[in-house]
């Protein structure tokens, strides 16, 4: 049976709302990462990914709603943890909302 896995909620740069879940391993990929980077700076640091994802969410279907988190996207990397990207307010361009630590993380669907 798995442990539960600590969540903890911050405020990123640019007043980015956003999440980590784990434990941060030393010397991670994503221990420079901030929550509010865009998708570029993250592969920058973080290097390449083994697979992502991408879907579109129940706000993409509300008429008028001009917030974020119409679209999420998500980077898996093997045997580090997940990275977690939506789209802003106002704006199509993906932020990370989300840094996943998982050393169990197998990388592929």
């Amino acid at each position: 049976m798995a442990l539960p896995r600590t969540v903890k909620k911050v405020k990123g740069l640019g007043d980015w709302k956003g999440y980590i879940e784990g434990e941060q391993l030393a010397n991670s990929k994503f221990s420079k990462l901030e929550i509010g980077m865009g998708q570029r700076e993250v592969a920058d640091l973080a290097g390449p990914y083994s697979y992502m994802t991408s879907k579109v969410t129940g706000k993409m279907w509300i008429p008028f709603f001009f917030g974020s988190g119409r679209m999420q996207m998500t980077l898996y990397y093997k045997n580090v943890g997940r990275l977690v990207f939506s789209d802003g307010v106002f704006s199509s361009a993906a932020g990370l909302v989300g840094i996943e630590y998982d050393p169990s993380e197998h990388g592929y669907r």
